[in-house]
């Protein structure tokens, strides 16, 4: 049994969420806590069931390096969840017995909940359509749907739940789920799941995804998901996958370090009903290509900056999805000069770092403006005099940053610092880098996926407030959405914007 290749990444990640991070102290409570994911052999027969056990195991491979996987009589199905999660950490440590485990994730009710009950703590999950559920006190219902959308719901807030209660002594507000029943469709809780789960044929229709990151990998994941989805989606990242991606990229394993990001989302959509068009190149180029109609895009980026670049190209729809700290969000854009744009959510209220301020205090070179922003600039290799000042700034060994002397000091930064490398090596850097869990970056995905399904298929029939927030670190509340208020400074209040969107699509109902 060992922690995954990628645990750096991990490690920083949750130095994000939890009070008085001690990296030792992190490693040695996931190694002594063991999570149990308890299903029936039968679930092959619900499309919806399979769909939460196999998001549920693809998370949770990414954190503990040890799990019980449980079904009554192992299966087919059970031999699949063991694969992969054997395909994501080689050395994770799976066994077929509810011994020692600390907390447990039914998707049904069976002897060894029954047994488990009382003695562990732990929830359960079950979905229908468009409504995942999740909490404690029993089994929930499946569905039998073709609409995986709540199913994948329901597992990224199990794991979420699992999380709460291995750190509970690090975290605030922390307690479990109790029966929460949650609609993708209008974000509410508590409802009832409707008859009509069942998606219809849904044409994407020209649609674009920008960033296959750890959002957009678990958007193309869910959509390759529905039977019925189909039509035109042009995915763009001009990235390669690297080893840390796999913290929370749920597309990967071991094997896809090297691949590029669009032919990993085409490969997950092969065959599956959606024409993928491939764009790795930055969103600048993709629009220097010629192309601004644009009438539906759903922004999975990691950058602010990025994204208000992404909202001045004037799409005529909007959707965005994001993770902060321990936030998920997704935000709904359309009717351009009445409703806030996506600028609008990212409207500074005050000063905000640069990239190179950014960058200086991450190295632990405060008065090094001029050389951050030589190095930015330029794209020069950092040099090993570079690594030297970093190692001693930092006080942390030098061999290890030498690995990156011939690189960019961004590839560095991306690396070394958000990819945990630093952290690992006891660095005390006063940068603020924020890496989300796994199962923030999934559920971030399934809500945006969720809202291009129901946009493409013009499915909600009234509409919501714009904000959808969640904090996944804290029980579900019951409210999701709120409002967003055009910002009078914005570039969706400029009349020059505002008619180039009018004649970019007339048919547009103001």
């Amino acid at each position: 049994m060992a922690l995954a290749p990628f645990f750096d990444k991990t490690a920083l990640s949750a130095a994000t969420l939890l009070k008085g991070f001690n990296r030792q102290g992190f490693e040695e409570k996931l190694t002594s806590n063991k999570i149990a994911v308890i299903f029936a052999s039968q679930s092959e027969s619900s499309s919806e069931q399979l769909v939460a056990i196999e998001l549920l195991v693809n998370l949770l491979a990414r954190l503990y390096p040890k799990l019980s996987i449980l079904s009554d009589g192992g299966g087919e199905v059970h031999d699949r969840m063991v694969a992969l999660a054997k395909s994501i950490n080689p050395d994770i440590e799976i066994s077929a017995t509810a011994e020692d485990a600390v907390f447990f994730i039914a998707t049904v009710e069976m002897s060894i909940t029954s047994s488990l009950s009382g003695e562990v703590p732990g929830v359960f999950v079950g979905a229908s359509g468009w409504t995942a559920s999740v909490g404690t006190g029993g089994p929930f219902s499946w569905g039998q749907s073709n609409n995986p959308l709540g199913a994948a719901a329901a597992a990224c807030l199990a794991a979420a739940n699992a999380f709460r209660y291995v750190f509970r002594d690090q975290l605030e507000d922390c307690a479990l789920d109790d029966r929460v029943t949650l609609d993708l469709r209008d974000y509410s809780v508590g409802g009832v799941p409707a008859n009509d789960a069942n998606l219809g044929t849904i044409d994407l229709a020209g649609s674009i995804l920008i960033g296959i990151g750890a959002v957009g990998n678990a958007v193309i994941w869910t959509l390759a998901r529905m039977s019925s989805v189909g039509g035109a989606l042009t995915v763009i990242d001009h990235e390669q996958i690297e080893l840390s991606n796999l913290q929370r990229y749920v597309l990967t394993d071991m094997t896809s370090p090297g691949i590029a990001k669009v032919d990993l989302a085409e490969s997950a959509l092969a065959g599956r009903g959606i024409k993928v068009t491939k764009a790795q190149v930055k969103w600048s180029e993709f629009l220097n290509q010629g192309n601004w109609q644009l009438p539906r895009i759903a922004v999975a980026v990691d950058s602010i900056d990025e994204r208000i670049k992404i909202s001045g190209a004037l799409a005529k729809e909007v959707l965005n999805s994001w993770t902060q700290a321990d936030e998920v969000g997704v935000s709904r854009h359309r009717r351009y000069g009445e409703e806030a744009c996506l600028a609008c959510l990212y409207y500074p209220t005050g000063a905000v770092p640069n990239e190179d301020e950014l960058i200086k205090s991450a190295v632990g070179l405060p008065n090094e403006t001029m050389l951050i922003r030589d190095l930015l600039v330029t794209n020069k290799p950092v040099g090993r005099a570079f690594l030297e000042r970093v190692s001693m700034a930092l006080s942390i060994p030098l061999p290890e940053l030498l690995a990156y002397e011939n690189r960019a000091l961004r590839q560095f930064y991306s690396e070394a610092v958000c990819g945990g490398m630093v952290l690992r090596l006891g660095a005390k850097s006063t940068a603020d880098v924020e890496v989300p869990m796994a199962f923030q970056s999934a559920l971030a995905g399934v809500f945006l996926a969720a809202e291009l399904v129901m946009s493409a298929g013009n499915l909600r029939q009234e509409p919501i407030l714009p904000v959808t927030r969640l904090r996944t670190c804290r029980p579900v509340p019951c409210s999701l959405v709120s409002p967003l208020a055009p910002v009078e400074r914005c570039i969706c209040r400029d009349d020059d914007f505002r008619s180039v969107y009018s004649a970019k699509y007339p048919s547009t109902q103001q």
